[in-house]
This record gives structure tokens, sequence and C-alpha cells, in this order.
């Protein structure tokens, strides 16, 4: 009878030990082709290291052939005392082991199955996006709508368990695949009454581009709550929203749906927890493809609503006074440096976001005028105080860079505005202040002057 012990530590002793036998190699029974085939496939996985051969010495498992076989395949052997019944622990808790037995057997098919669901979803994926966008034939348009269904029903079933156990590479795969299904099936190039969506509306109910929209931000919005511990994950996650921002017809439709609203009036750590404080420094680079993606469709409907603005800013605002009251509180030396640095850092990387979408004239100077004269003094402050940690110089400069970048012509002040001035005052400002404090260091070590001395081309 064979039990498994999953947690077992101890080195699997060899047969030969035991018996004091000379095992050749040459007298084991030969096992087939498939059967090696299989062995290897467990092998791999590592779960003959698990397994472990407890008999009661009778001659069946005793026997030369069976003990050798199982030695040269790997598995371990549990000796048994003669004649010590009470020993026989396999047959005392037979029902305990066979309950462990069963766990761990299905723990490993639930390994190969979602190792095969992954390869399964590349593969649906890859033939998707393979076709090209202007081929209209309805064969393969319902052929691709099958295959998206089966890939919509394996989301919805891994979603409702990726509470308990959720599987990073199948996730990555599902991402995989909406990216592909958007670039085929989802955009403003994309102009015919597809098959693909009768499929959807047959099967799931999805009955045109704006539904499957918001499957897609559905899909955002678990991986950002669930799996933030996962960089990957989000960052291809966020890419992802990016895309889909980008566009005229597509990013009009997103606008409507209630999961876009609920993003653009909940931005918080509390529902995205990637944006805590709690996320390691590397891990916050993110954060500026989300804000961009976000003033993006902010910018649809926005206007010159000022009101609807400042709603929208009011976490970044309730944060910003948490740090200005921080580094106030600084001179006495009675603050959390560390989680006041990373609040600093998260918002020079979503303003740099939100700076970078808001290429109209009007947005833009929305922008500026919620920043300055508020806010720059903050921004100051800390390039005086951390001079010489290039993780939050570098966010903060760059922030600056991105202010005063003429895109798209947003930087035409009036002629009697003292906006353009003011701007210019401000960013030399920085640059003087850091590069004057900059000069006072003198030892740094070569590995780190590219990272201290020229922090705008240092690689985030």
């Amino acid at each position: 009878m064979h039990s498994v012990d999953p947690d077992a530590v101890a080195q699997p002793f060899a047969v030969e030990e035991e018996k004091g036998l000379s095992i050749d190699s040459s007298k084991v029974p030969p096992i087939s082709a498939e059967d090696e085939i299989e062995l290897s496939k467990w092998k791999v996985w590592g779960m003959v290291d698990c397994w472990r051969h407890h008999n009661n010495n009778a001659l069946a498992h005793t026997a030369f052939t069976v003990t050798a076989c199982l030695s040269w395949i790997g598995i371990a052997m549990l000796p048994q005392p003669p004649y010590s019944p009470d020993l026989r622990s396999t047959e005392n808790s037979r029902d305990a082991l066979f309950q462990t037995y069963s766990c761990h057997r299905m723990g490993c098919y639930r390994i190969f199955g979602r190792g095969q669901l992954t390869w399964l979803v590349y593969i649906i994926a890859a033939a998707i996006g393979g076709r090209v966008s202007f081929n209209t034939a309805d064969e393969y348009d319902a052929m691709d709508g099958e295959l998206i269904c089966r890939v919509l029903q394996l989301m919805n079933l891994t979603d409702n368990r990726i509470s308990q156990n959720g599987c990073e590479k199948l996730e990555l795969a599902m991402i995989f695949f909406f990216q592909q299904f958007r670039k085929i099936y989802v955009g403003d190039q994309i102009q015919r009454a597809s098959k693909v969506y009768k499929r959807l509306s047959e099967v799931l109910g999805v009955a045109d581009e704006s539904m499957v929209l918001s499957v897609f931000v559905r899909k955002i919005l678990t991986n950002l709550k669930y799996w933030s511990r996962s960089e990957q994950i989000i960052n291809r996650t966020l890419q992802l929203l990016s895309d889909l921002s980008v566009g005229y017809t597509s990013v009009r439709k997103l606008v409507k749906l209630d999961e876009v609203q609920f993003m653009l009036n909940n931005h918080t750590s509390e529902h995205f927890p990637f944006l805590g404080s709690a996320m390691q420094l590397n891990d916050m680079r993110c954060r500026s493809v989300f804000y961009t993606a976000l003033g993006r469709l902010l910018l649809i409907n926005l206007g010159e609503d000022e009101e609807r603005f400042e709603q929208f800013m009011l976490p970044l605002t309730t944060t910003f006074e948490a740090v200005g009251n921080s580094l106030s509180a600084a001179e006495s030396g009675v603050f959390d440096e560390s989680e006041t640095k990373k609040q600093l850092i998260g918002l020079a990387r979503d303003l740099r976001g939100l700076a970078f979408a808001f290429n109209t004239k009007i947005s833009y100077m929305m922008l500026f005028e919620w920043i300055y004269p508020a806010y720059t003094p903050i921004l100051h402050r800390a390039i005086e105080m951390w001079y010489h940690d290039p993780a939050v110089t570098t966010p903060v400069l760059k922030l600056f860079a991105e202010l005063v970048v003429n895109r798209s012509q947003r930087l035409q002040f009036d002629v009697s505005s003292p906006n353009g001035v003011l701007l210019f005052r401000e960013a030399s400002k920085v640059i003087v202040n850091y590069g004057t404090r900059l000069l006072t260091m003198t030892n740094i070590q070569k590995d780190q002057v590219y990272k201290m001395k020229y922090p705008f081309f240092h690689f985030e």
C-alpha cells in the first residue's frame, strides 16, 4: 500500500541498505516507453520525491524485483518491523492516509490542469490575434466566437475562485488573450457585424461592443484588486487599460460604463491596493500608466467642469496635504520618513501620468492651477530634504519635466497671463535647488554616479 507524505523531509534510503543487497541495474525489470514518459512527467513536477512505499512485509512487497524497481524509480521504502502489527499505520489510519493521498493527488492534477489551461489560452489568443482584421470570412468569425466563449467561461470560473487560490501564469495568459481579442474585434477600425458577437450573445449574453468592453473593464478591476502582489500582472493589466483608453469611438463607449465611472470616482488604495504605500518602490512605477489612462477617460466629458475636476483630484489632494503636514513636522523630527517618502513618490508618479494625458489647454491649466501655488512648495521642500535619494528626486524632476513639455500646443498662454513665467520660475527653482545641493556631494561611489547625478536619464 502506498502512502503520501507531502511535507516529508527525510531522505529516502536505498533498498540495498535495508536488505544488505547490491542491486544490479541489469536485473531491474524494464518499463515501457509510455510508462517512462509518464514517469518523467511526475519527476519534473517533483512528485516522485513525495511518494513513500509502506509494506507489511508481505512477500509481494519485499520481493527483490519489486524493491529494486522502486529503488530505481526513486520511491523511498518505509520499513515495517517484523511481528509488529500495531506499527502498521497504513492499516490503522487507512482513512486518514487515503484522504491525504487524495488531496495531494488532486493538487497534482490541479497543477497539471492549470498548466494545460494556460497553454490552451495562449494558443487560442495566438489564433485569434493571427487573423487579419479585414478578413470577414464568416466561418472564421464563428470559430473565433466559439473559442472566445470558452475562454470567457474559464475566466468567470477562475475569477470566482481568485480569492482562494489564483494562478499567476493563467492570469497572464488571460491578459494576452484580451490584448489579441481587442486588436481584432474591438476598436475604431473594426466596422463590421461579426458572427463573434452573435455567438457571444447566444452563450454569454454579450450582444455588442459595449458589453464586451464591460467584460474587459471588469477583468481589469479584478486584477487590480486581487493581484497587487504580482508586478507582471499589474503592469500588463494597466497596459491593457491604457490601450483601451486610446481611440475615439471605443473610449466614448468606455466612459459610459459604470465600472469606468467607479474607477474615476474611487482611485484610492482602499479599492486598488497597488496605490497604497505598502507597495515596494519598484512596484510604484506602474502608477503613471494608470493615471494616464484615467486622465484620458476623464477628458472625454470634462470640458470646463472645474467641480468635476476637483472631485477627481480629491484623493490626491488628501494625500498631498498629509505629505505637507509630515514635512512641516520634520523639523521636530516626529514623522514617519519612510511612509512620507512613499506617499510623495506615488504622488509624483500619479501627477506625471495626468500631466501626460492632459494635452489640451483647458485641462492642462486646470492641473497647473491645482498644483500651483498650493503644492509646489511641498515638492521643493522634498527636493531640499532628500536631494541625496534618487528614489525621491527622479520622480519629482520627471514630473516637472512633463509639466514644461508643450504637448499638442497646450502651453499657449494669453499675452496678459503670467502663467508662462510662473511655470518657468518653478521649474528653474527646482533645478537650482537640486543642482546646488548635488554639488556638495563629493564622495559618491562609482556605481552610484549615474543614478545620483543624472536622474533625468536614470532608468526607472
